[in-house]
């Protein structure tokens, strides 16, 4: 939805992981997504993240504020 932040896609590659980390490796290249949904934040989720779709969560931000406007 708009307005949306543009310039919001960070790429990487991972440089180092921890004891715990079993998802990614050493030179792995990874996306970072900034978008936070609701449940994520701590808060309760709604009806698309208690569906798992946190992708369409009405209440996600980009860590300023809401990106769905």
């Amino acid at each position: 939805a708009y307005p949306f932040t543009f310039g919001h896609e960070v790429v990487a590659t991972v440089a180092e992981t921890g004891p715990a980390v079993t998802r990614w490796s050493e030179g792995d290249r990874v996306i970072l997504n900034p978008m936070l949904a609701c449940e994520q934040k701590g808060e309760p989720p709604c009806p698309a993240c208690r569906r798992g779709d946190v992708g369409v969560c009405r209440r996600a931000t980009d860590g300023r504020g809401s990106i769905t406007g």
